[in-house]
């Protein structure tokens, strides 16, 4: 008789409810960049968990940082949509409001993200997630500066692509 596992989408919020208990009881070592020095052990510790519950949601500790990642791309996803829906009709007062939307979600996550991005340095499946989703709004974005250019409210001589890239990392 086959073993019964949880339903996954049972599975996915158990996954990221420990997600989220293992950021806040390292919230201090991340935003001090100690967070790399932390061991399973010292993580699932501080955040009251078992090391064997651990591993029955996540690998390892790419797996755990590609779960806060995701975390924090759901998250500001829709200040991101507001931004690449603006149109000729955006006014002055509705760019600046998407910008400051952009700032104020990426703001509270910006230790996160530089754990994030010092953990791709060594680690290709970190990496490959961060990669991906860079592209993804490096095209998402290039895209709508190339509909701002049809549509006259972008001026014609930028680069769409390096201009996308650039927002991009600079964000």
């Amino acid at each position: 008789m086959a073993k019964r596992g949880r339903p996954a989408a049972d599975r996915n919020h158990v996954r990221a409810v420990l997600a989220r208990t293992i950021l806040e009881a390292a919230e201090q070592d991340i935003a001090t960049g100690r967070f790399a020095e932390l061991s399973i052990d010292q993580l699932t510790r501080q955040a009251g968990i078992s090391r064997s519950k651990f591993y029955v949601y996540f690998q390892d500790k790419d797996d755990l940082i590609r779960a806060f990642f995701s975390a924090v791309w759901e998250e500001t996803t829709p200040a991101q949509q507001a931004w690449w829906t603006l149109d000729e009709n955006a006014t002055q007062a509705e760019l600046r409001a998407a910008l400051a939307g952009l700032v104020r979600a990426y703001g509270p996550h910006r230790h996160l993200m530089a754990v994030v991005y010092d953990h791709a340095l060594h680690s290709q499946v970190v990496r490959n997630e961060v990669d991906a989703v860079i592209a993804e709004n490096i095209t998402r974005l290039a895209r709508h500066i190339r509909d701002g250019q049809r549509g006259g409210f972008v001026h014609d001589e930028l680069l769409p692509n390096e201009t996308a890239a650039w927002l991009t990392w600079m964000a």
